[in-house]
């Protein structure tokens, strides 16, 4: 049995409100009630504080999930930057990838666009939009998602001169695949940005039609 006034019982109620099992379940490493799809793990025993940490991460891990609002340009990492840069011939501002990844140690939302959209500068031909989407669902993949709602920010590519057909088709390419060799299935959502005029969400929207079957939502983001 747990300590009944420990950090690891609150975490384990939670869990079993949020999934209405019983915590007795949780216990005995019985998933059966929470998803059929769910991979079987032997029971754990736990004795300190330390094994309901390591438990509880893994029986997190191995939870199926959703990812309901994914902006895919924010997936980019600074190894895939760096990457795409040298492909396409751009240069950072920042000397390596250490000291990229530090500056994702942003302090305010404004720094955090910055760097978000210094990111989607490297973004410029169709297989660019294609690696970055299937890097993500690989990820998903081992975080055991099954299904990815995807945003994407095309008004942040075409203003750059870069056709909506590659964006879009790029990443659409990329889902398929995604559902075809790993299992995990997708939603697309395009986005406005809305420090942009109407006019050019107009635009946007017109080229966005001839991918209707596509697109399952319009969104709206940035600031």
């Amino acid at each position: 049995m747990f300590p009944p006034s420990t950090e690891w019982q609150v975490a384990l109620d939670a869990l079993a409100h949020t999934f209405g099992v019983s915590a007795h379940a949780i216990r005995l490493g019985d998933r059966r009630d929470l998803c059929e799809t769910m991979p079987r793990r032997a029971p754990v025993a736990i004795i300190n504080g330390s094994s309901a940490v390591s438990a509880l991460s893994e029986f997190i891990q191995g939870l199926p999930k959703a990812e309901l609002h994914l902006h895919v340009e924010g997936t980019l990492e600074p190894e895939m930057m760096f990457a795409l840069a040298r492909r396409n011939g751009i240069k950072l501002p920042h000397p390596s990838v250490e000291a990229l990844r530090a500056a994702y140690n942003f302090g305010n939302l404004q720094d955090f666009l910055n760097l978000y959209y210094r990111g989607t500068d490297v973004l410029r031909e169709r297989r660019d939009f294609y690696d970055l989407t299937w890097a993500y669902m690989e990820k998903a993949k081992q975080q055991t998602v099954l299904h990815a709602e995807v945003f994407f920010d095309p008004q942040a590519h075409t203003r750059r001169g870069v056709r909506f057909a590659d964006v879009i088709e790029g990443i659409d390419e990329a889902l398929r695949d995604a559902e075809g060799r790993l299992g995990l299935t997708s939603k697309l959502i395009l986005c406005f940005l809305r420090d942009l005029d109407i006019e050019d969400a107009m635009a946007t929207l017109d080229q966005a039609l001839a991918y209707k079957d596509r697109i399952v939502a319009i969104g709206l983001d940035s600031a």
